[in-house]
């Protein structure tokens, strides 16, 4: 990591030492790193100030969400508060965009430029590309979060019935969190190999 990071004068970035930026991430409320929010149609559009990048033309980061996900569909990087706000207007017309359209999750990045906003990154043209390699849809997340679960409440229950707890270890095994969706049981072997 940098010894450098950023903090917001008003709405100007400064490049500080880690420390001055480090107390500053942790005594101002995130709401005072927020550009702008809005929910659309079936997405909700952020776009915030970073604190922390490897390059200042990243500062701020435009994300267009699922609603009530954290399922990334679209994002745009920028270098400063202007070049934000007219990205989150083009996150906006993109959630519009994919509402319409039903869109699909998972796109792949490309970097371009991007008219009147200077040179940003940006990943989400749902009509030209496949995922990028590495995504992971909200759909596996999902799968490999209940198989971990699984896993750890059997790992879990196999401890306690070592020290000869079985009846611990039958309540650890009947515990399921309904929002997880159906129990699946006791696996047959630990899961492994998911990520």
């Amino acid at each position: 990591m940098s010894d450098t990071g950023y903090i917001l004068n008003g709405i100007t970035p400064i490049a500080v030492n880690y420390d001055t930026c480090r107390e500053w991430a942790i005594t101002v409320p995130l709401t005072n790193r927020r550009v702008a929010f809005d929910e659309v149609g079936d997405y909700d559009v952020s776009t915030v100030f970073l604190t922390y990048a490897d390059d200042p033309e990243r500062l701020f980061e435009t994300m267009v969400f699922k609603a009530g996900t954290f399922s990334g569909v679209w994002c745009v990087h920028a270098a400063t508060w202007d070049e934000a706000l007219q990205a989150h207007k083009r996150g906006c017309e993109e959630a519009r965009r994919l509402t319409l359209k039903g869109a699909r999750h998972g796109q792949q990045q490309s970097t371009g430029q991007i008219e009147g906003e200077g040179k940003m990154s940006v990943w989400g043209e749902p009509d030209d590309f496949g995922p990028p390699e590495g995504y992971v849809t909200e759909e596996r997340a999902e799968q490999a979060f209940v198989a971990g679960a699984q896993a750890c409440r059997e790992m879990l229950a196999r401890f306690v019935e070592q020290g000869g707890h079985h009846d611990i270890a039958a309540s650890i095994r009947a515990n399921w969190h309904p929002g997880w969706g159906n129990d699946p049981g006791r696996p047959d072997q630990v899961a492994d190999g998911l990520w």
